[in-house]
């Protein structure tokens, strides 16, 4: 059996997921609505160079969205029914 998940939020909840991470590794709190690149970076921004703020979401981007971490992404309540 194949099983895909959706990122963009209809299914797996990464939103959650990338705003815990950006708290434990960089100490700022991005609420889990915020943490689409186009809201995310500019937040980031605030706290550092925007440059800075792009790789960083960049890498965190590309380690939520593979391996185990990516299977740890809750499901949004009522998707697979």
């Amino acid at each position: 059996m194949s099983v895909g998940l959706d990122y963009d939020g209809t299914i797996a909840d990464t939103n959650t997921m990338k705003s815990e991470w950006i708290k434990t590794n960089l100490g700022i709190y991005i609420p889990p609505w915020r943490t689409d690149r186009t809201s995310c970076i500019p937040a980031l921004a605030e706290y550092m160079p925007l440059e800075k703020a792009k790789e960083i979401y960049d890498d965190f981007q590309n380690f939520i969205y593979t391996g185990e971490y990516a299977r740890l992404a809750p499901e949004i309540p009522g998707a697979i029914e």
